[in-house]
C-alpha cells in the first residue's frame, strides 16, 4: 500500500511539473511571437513613413524602436516603461527650442471625472462636448492652449482617444503614451494620425508666449 501511496505522489509530482513546464512554454511561444509580430508592424510602419527602423539586436536588449525626422522634427515610436505598470506604447515628436509652455491631456475616466466633480475643480474646456467629455486638459497658459486646440487637432485628438493614456510636454518631448503594451495591428493604423497630432502639438509649444510662467499644471 505503501508502495502505491509513493508511486502516486511520485505521478502527481510529475505532472505538475510538466504542467509548469508546458504553460512556461507557451508563455514564451508567446512572447515570441508577438516580439516578431511588433518587429514586423514596425518595420512596415517605419517604411510608410520613411522613418529608420532599429530591432531588438538580442533578447537581452532594448525594445525595437523607429525613428527619424517628420516634419522638421525628430520623431520616435517606442515602448516606453511606466512606474506603476507594464511598458507602454508611445510616440514623440522632439521640440527644437525650449518652451515655458507645459500641458497635458489626460484621456478622462470615470473615477478622475469624479473626483474632479467632487472637489469641484474648474478645469478648461474647449466647449467640444464630445471633446471635453473625452479628454481632460490642464496647463500653465490654460487660456493659450484652449484657443489652439482647434477643431482639426480635436479631430486628431479624438481618433487616438480609443488607444491613448495621456500626452504630455515632458523633457523636450510632445509624447503620447498609449493604453497597449504592444505595436499591434490596431495602434499601428493609427500611428500616422498620432505622429500628425504630436508634431501639431509640438508647433503650439513653439508658438506660445515664452513668458516665464512657474505655475504648475
Amino acid at each position: 500500500m505503501q508502495d502505491i501511496s509513493a508511486d502516486f505522489s511520485w505521478l502527481s509530482g510529475l505532472i505538475v511539473f510538466l504542467a509548469f513546464l508546458s504553460f512556461f512554454v507557451v508563455v514564451i511561444r508567446h512572447e515570441l511571437r508577438e516580439t516578431r509580430e511588433n518587429e514586423a508592424n514596425l518595420r512596415a510602419l517605419a517604411n510608410l513613413l520613411r522613418l529608420d527602423f532599429f530591432p531588438r539586436a538580442d533578447w537581452a536588449g532594448p525594445d525595437p524602436r523607429v525613428t527619424g525626422t517628420m516634419r522638421g522634427r525628430k520623431v520616435k515610436l517606442f515602448r516606453v516603461c511606466d512606474s506603476d505598470g507594464p511598458s507602454m506604447v508611445a510616440v514623440s515628436a522632439q521640440l527644437t527650442r525650449p518652451s515655458a509652455l507645459k500641458f497635458c491631456l489626460d484621456r478622462r475616466s470615470f473615477f478622475r471625472t469624479e473626483l474632479s466633480d467632487l472637489f469641484q475643480q474648474h478645469e478648461p474646456t474647449t466647449g467640444d462636448a464630445v471633446f471635453d467629455a473625452a479628454w481632460r486638459v490642464r496647463s500653465n497658459q490654460p487660456e493659450f492652449i484652449i484657443a489652439a486646440l482647434c477643431p482639426d487637432l480635436r479631430a486628431k485628438l479624438m481618433a487616438t482617444h480609443g488607444t491613448g493614456r495621456n500626452i504630455t510636454l515632458v523633457d523636450g518631448l510632445v509624447k503620447f503614451v498609449g493604453s497597449d503594451d504592444s505595436f499591434n495591428a490596431d495602434i499601428c493604423e493609427r500611428i500616422p494620425v498620432i505622429l500628425d497630432a504630436v508634431c501639431d502639438l509640438a508647433d503650439i509649444v513653439e508658438a506660445a508666449p515664452n513668458a516665464d510662467d512657474a505655475r504648475s499644471l
